[in-house]
């Protein structure tokens, strides 16, 4: 993947996502089980979603904006997280699925996202999750760096060939490891953290992701949701693959 501002994007990968989901049922049962949630701690009000892809969230609510940093056939719009003020309106939320692991200046899209956002508005995030489980599965499973002994203050980086830049431990270490750190520096930006929860456990493997077969159907699929469903936080603070960040402005 890119950093959102800039990293070049190849739209080809866009057409073979967009293949599988429209062949793999199980695979938008997961996606749906993500909005669902995202969508329900929201704002009313306008909601701005940075790097959107293929803009599957639309299948949930078709009235959400859509965004990519460059021009695609499924963006309403063209934003980088580090200018989101660019677009000249006041969001009631700004939601951001597995794009802040991306992200060379993760403090800037912060303080960006808090100037568009109106009173009470929220950032709304949903990243891969360092947890003891996540590092073994994306060690071995993902391409994508998994380090958050890497990931430290001040929380900017250098991209690497081509402007890409990824480092999965990003939501661990900016809301775990150094929590008081960046609720320090996000509160400066008017910005409060509401909630911070885990989910899914072998859920997501299981659906194969945007690349691989999925191995079960939807039906089964949905057991398997609604079981991890109901672990509680203290083991998914373990073993859970993604992390939902629920911020607030203030």
């Amino acid at each position: 993947m890119r950093d959102l501002t800039h990293g070049t994007y190849d739209l080809t990968l866009l057409e073979t996502s967009r293949k599988k989901w429209d062949e793999s049922s199980s695979l938008r049962c997961y996606y749906k089980s993500v909005f669902d949630q995202l969508l329900s701690i929201r704002k009313k009000g306008p909601t701005l979603e940075l790097g959107s892809g293929c803009a599957f969230i639309k299948d949930v609510d078709p009235t959400i904006v859509t965004s990519d940093v460059k021009p695609t056939p499924y963006a309403d719009c063209v934003v980088d997280a580090y200018s989101i003020e660019n677009l000249s309106k006041t969001w009631s939320n700004i939601i951001a699925i597995d794009v802040l692991h991306h992200l060379t200046k993760p403090l800037v899209f912060f303080k960006s996202a808090s100037r568009c956002l109106e009173q009470g508005g929220k950032i709304i995030l949903c990243e891969p999750a360092a947890t003891m489980w996540g590092r073994v599965f994306y060690s071995a499973c993902h391409h994508e760096p998994c380090r958050p002994s890497d990931y430290l203050p001040p929380f900017e980086f250098a991209a690497e060939d081509k402007g890409l830049f990824a480092n999965m431990g990003a939501g661990r270490s900016l809301f775990e490891t150094f929590k008081n750190l960046t609720m320090t520096k996000l509160s400066g930006a008017g910005l409060r953290l509401e909630k911070l929860a885990y989910r899914d456990i072998i859920g997501y493997p299981l659906t194969g992701g945007l690349s691989k077969p999925s191995l079960v159907n939807k039906f089964l699929l949905k057991l398997i949701l609604r079981i991890e469903n109901k672990a509680p936080q203290p083991i998914l603070k373990y073993v859970g693959l993604r992390m939902i960040v629920e911020l607030k402005k203030f």
